[in-house]
């Protein structure tokens, strides 16, 4: 299951890019977890803020990550771990 990049956008001076342009997940079934790895760059001159929102299918979270909301200073970068399927995390 690839997980297609959805465009960003960022306030004035803020300039945030992505490490891929998509994810590639293995086969999983409700109850299996995989997960992928996405970074994120802020190459503007300003402090970012921002909040990452799952979707929804059939009511449930296919793709989702813990890292909700974030900081990111100008010229920094943050990893954020992108799950599929509804497995647990523990």
């Amino acid at each position: 299951v690839g997980l297609p990049a959805v465009p960003i956008q960022a306030s004035a001076g803020g300039q945030l890019r992505l490490s891929a342009d998509s994810l590639v997940f293995g086969t999983v079934t409700e109850l299996d977890l995989d997960s992928g790895f996405v970074k994120l760059y802020n190459d503007g001159g300003v402090l970012l803020e921002g909040r990452i929102l799952s979707f929804a299918s059939f009511n449930q979270n296919a793709f989702w990550t813990p890292d909700s909301s974030f900081s990111l200073a100008a010229g920094d970068s943050l990893e954020i771990k992108v799950f599929s399927g509804h497995g647990t995390t523990s």
